[in-house]
């Protein structure tokens, strides 16, 4: 048996048979599906969409056979809002977006050596910066782009941003590989 690899970039999505850590045959592809908006800084994805692009990609690259597993690989920076079941809420906020560009207001409340422990400079996109803009409703439940679609896919919700995804949000403190408690709050993640 042979795993399917997906990958959600920023342009395409990607599928393969992988067998022996190597792609086993042709590399699959279709266009990321357009963002809802492209009239402002806004770079949103709209998570039925890109779900339904996914599948027919699958579709396609899977056929009549059954893999062992599916891995999924993306945009480690996409955010997505999905309520108690895993279902989309609200639009995936991509790494392209650039909405928020006061990167002083994080600057002024984290130090520089908090900064440094991040591992990421604190940048436009960065969804600590955004998520500090923004906010997070209270009903909705956090997940990466990553998580979202790897949750929809086994029908259940990722309940947890895994770290490497943490790391890239701007929230993980690399020098001891845990969750930055000040980083978090500032996103407006509740743990």
């Amino acid at each position: 048996m042979s795993f399917v690899g997906l990958d959600v970039g920023g342009t395409y999505l990607k599928a393969a048979w992988l067998a022996g850590g190597r792609v086993d045959g042709p590399v699959h592809r279709l266009s990321v599906p357009s963002f809802l908006d492209t009239s402002g800084p806004e770079r949103e994805l709209d998570p039925a969409a890109l779900m339904a692009s996914v599948l027919a990609l699958l579709d396609e690259a899977i056929g009549n056979s059954v893999p062992q597993g599916i891995l999924v690989t993306g945009q480690m920076a996409g955010v997505a809002f999905t309520n108690s079941e895993g279902r989309g809420v609200a639009p995936i906020i991509t790494w392209q977006d650039t909405r928020v560009t006061d990167l002083e207001a994080i600057r002024r409340e984290l130090s520089s050596a908090e900064i440094a422990r991040l591992g990421e400079s604190i940048r436009v996109g960065l969804p600590l910066v955004t998520l500090n803009a923004m906010g997070v409703p209270a009903e909705a439940r956090l997940t990466s782009l990553i998580g979202y679609v790897a949750g929809s896919l086994s029908n259940t919700f990722a309940s947890r941003v895994h770290t490497t995804d943490a790391a890239s949000w701007g929230l993980l403190d690399v020098s001891r590989g845990s969750w930055s408690a000040h980083a978090t709050r500032l996103a407006g993640i509740r743990q």
